[in-house]
């Protein structure tokens, strides 16, 4: 990972991706240059995610440009060859942004601890931080014909792996309907049955608007529980 190539952008943009090249750990260009931003390897969390009983890996780029700092998280899954890596972040950390506290191995999966940033945090000082406290265990499944492989969320409660803000919900929409972990049909999946929920609101992703990022003919949504807690995300088409 950090002699390797790294994508960049939100998971799901239409837009072609920045390409990071690391070299020993550190950005590097073709003429040698001094980079601004510049990028480096951050922290990594080795966990066996496809249970294949090889360790895969939650790798952070970090970035800086001037006084702007920011972290971005993405899973790599082992290969023969070389790590390859999946190309939705699953948490980002920013000055004056949202920030990941701790990230820890568990069986089958990565625990992120954050808090994040929301648009009622709007008087709060960049060092004071947000309020959003948030627990997730994000793993990977294969989808699909072409088994490709996704974040999934698989605690505290079953939806999208990636990126997903605003915790307090603007209007709560009704809704028990198939959702998808993904914005790919393939990724259909049905409310446990133990599951209670109030309803749905539209979500942003924490890297940019919600509409900038989001595939044509899909939307991201906050599930709303019926104690009005917001663990999770999910993908809906359009109609």
């Amino acid at each position: 990972m950090g002699n390797t190539d790294w994508k960049l952008g939100e998971g799901y943009e239409n837009k072609p991706r920045p390409i990071v090249k690391l070299q020993d750990g550190k950005s590097v260009s073709k003429d040698d240059e001094k980079l601004s931003p510049s990028y480096k390897l951050g922290d990594v969390v080795y966990s066996d995610l496809n249970d294949d009983g090889v360790e895969d890996a939650a790798a952070t780029l970090e970035y800086s440009d001037g006084n702007a700092y920011a972290t971005f998280m993405y899973l790599w899954l082992a290969d023969a060859q070389k790590p390859k890596q999946l190309l939705e972040p699953i948490a980002v950390e920013r000055s004056c942004g949202d920030s990941v506290n701790k990230v820890t191995a568990v069986p089958g999966g990565i625990k992120i601890m954050e808090t994040r940033r929301t648009m009622f945090d709007t008087d709060r000082s960049c060092a004071q931080g947000g309020t959003w406290k948030e627990t997730r265990t994000i793993s990977v499944e294969q989808i699909g014909k072409n088994k490709t492989w996704l974040p999934v969320q698989t605690a505290p409660k079953r939806g999208y792996g990636g990126i997903c803000n605003e915790a307090i919900p603007g209007d709560i929409l009704p809704f028990d309907e198939p959702y998808y972990l993904a914005p790919n049909k393939a990724t259909k999946q049905e409310f446990a049955a133990h599951d209670q929920i109030r309803g749905i609101s539209i979500a942003g992703n924490g890297m940019s608007t919600t509409e900038d990022s989001e595939p044509e003919g899909w939307k991201l949504y906050n599930v709303v529980e019926k104690d009005d807690s917001v663990e999770r995300c999910i993908w809906l088409p359009v109609t």
